[in-house]
């Protein structure tokens, strides 16, 4: 599920220091089950990899009973952050648009359908990328 963060509106404030109200590891938070959790050996604070055939993204995962078996959350908003590792383009900072289909509702909205995807979820055993999303620009260039 890729519902709506309370700490922002859409990816709106993302920027702002909101973000950390929630990030684990300066990641979107995985809310996971404990009976998925355990059985992959995860716990809350590990950054784990969240992938399907459209994406793949690392998050913080967050154990809790909040979420039902069988489900996991990360919520939707997370400024987009890619980088190429083991031969595949991973969103390092948690986006969860990187696992939705992108196909519009209707002629008349794009947004994605519902929400949700089939994924898989793994403790990440890599080196951890640093997230860069936050960084300020060398220099603003002057409008011409």
């Amino acid at each position: 599920m890729a519902c709506k963060s309370r700490y922002r509106m859409h990816s709106q404030l993302d920027g702002t220091v909101s973000h950390q109200f929630a990030n684990i590891n300066d990641r979107e938070p995985c809310w996971i089950n404990p009976v998925n959790a355990k059985a992959r050996g995860i716990e809350s604070g590990d950054v784990v990899l969240v992938e399907n055939k459209r994406g793949a993204v690392l998050a913080g995962a967050y154990v809790t009973v909040r979420v039902m078996p069988g489900v996991v959350v990360v919520h939707h908003g997370a400024w987009f952050a890619p980088k190429d590792m083991d031969g595949k383009r991973i969103d390092i900072h948690g986006n969860s648009n990187s696992l939705t289909m992108d196909v519009p509702t209707s002629a008349l909205a794009c947004g994605n359908i519902a929400s949700t995807a089939l994924v898989e979820v793994s403790k990440w055993k890599g080196e951890l990328p640093r997230v860069y999303v936050y960084d300020q620009p060398e220099q603003v260039l002057a409008a011409s």
